[in-house]
């Protein structure tokens, strides 16, 4: 699933994962996970975001047979976890790498990987713009032809100007979570500084907390968050003259990632009046 609409560059929905058995049912329907639920999601989204198991990563093997399996033009975004941003910043990049090399066999069906940047242990919102400036060049010696990698920054409080200005000067993107703790879209839809690099992602994430029940099973929408979709709508709707965008849905944003990212989808394309 993806559109243009009356904008010049394509955005790309999806969920996080399509390997969940809540989905069975009202998605799959086969109860059998395999290959067949790769193929029947790739029918309906154009893109998906994968965690990555770090350090050990995934074998060449089950990456190739991934990419082997999904049609051309489908992306793979993959996600590292939450603290290999900071390892890498403080204690050395050459893991994260050797990570990163396993996946140059495919890299014309990988979307941008996402590297969370957390605080505390030496990385703070005044050490980060150096850190930052020194792996950034690292990373775009050795992958800027073969990758695009957006920072998944922790807190509101590390979206600064020179945070910013670095990422713009590696061409990096801005990787913007919606959990409880950050600003609705409606707040920053002015805040045009937070597109940095080639393209804008959005991860709703939202958070487990606010569903009725704490969440679970993951079969249907258990919450009405149509308000907070018409504001990201709105976002995407800005950045897609500038740059790619990708906005992929979690279960705990409304308790069904599949409907929430249709839910979007329908609204950007009725306010284009397509």
């Amino acid at each position: 699933m993806g559109t243009q609409g009356n904008r010049s560059h394509p955005v790309r929905f999806g969920t996080m994962g399509w390997n969940h058995k809540d989905w069975v049912g009202p998605f799959y329907s086969d109860p059998r996970p395999g290959r067949g639920w790769l193929s029947h999601y790739c029918k309906q989204f154009s893109v998906v975001e994968v965690q990555i198991p770090f350090p050990q990563g995934y074998k060449k093997e089950l990456l190739e047979a991934w990419s082997r399996n999904t049609p051309l033009g489908f992306l793979f975004c993959f996600r590292f976890p939450w603290n290999t941003g900071k390892e890498a910043l403080l204690n050395g990049k050459e893991t994260l790498f050797q990570a990163m090399d396993r996946f140059l066999p495919i890299e014309g069906d990988l979307g941008p990987f996402v590297l969370p940047i957390g605080e505390g242990g030496g990385v703070d919102r005044d050490t980060l713009p150096g850190l930052l400036c020194s792996f950034l060049k690292s990373w775009n010696r050795r992958y800027s032809s073969h990758f695009r990698l957006g920072l998944e920054l922790a807190s509101p409080h590390l979206w600064r100007k020179d945070v910013l200005d670095v990422m713009r000067e590696a061409k990096v993107g801005m990787v913007i979570n919606d959990v409880p703790w950050t600003p609705d879209p409606d707040m920053i839809l002015d805040r045009q500084d937070l597109l940095t690099g080639g393209f804008s992602y959005i991860r709703l994430v939202g958070h487990p907390r606010e569903l009725p029940g704490g969440g679970g099973p993951y079969r249907k929408a258990l919450l009405d968050r149509t308000w907070k979709l018409k504001g990201w709508a709105n976002w995407i709707r800005r950045a897609a003259w500038k740059m790619e965008v990708f906005a992929l849905a979690a279960n705990t944003f409304a308790g069904f990632a599949p409907f929430t990212s249709r839910e979007l989808y329908r609204l950007l394309l009725n306010e284009d009046g397509v």
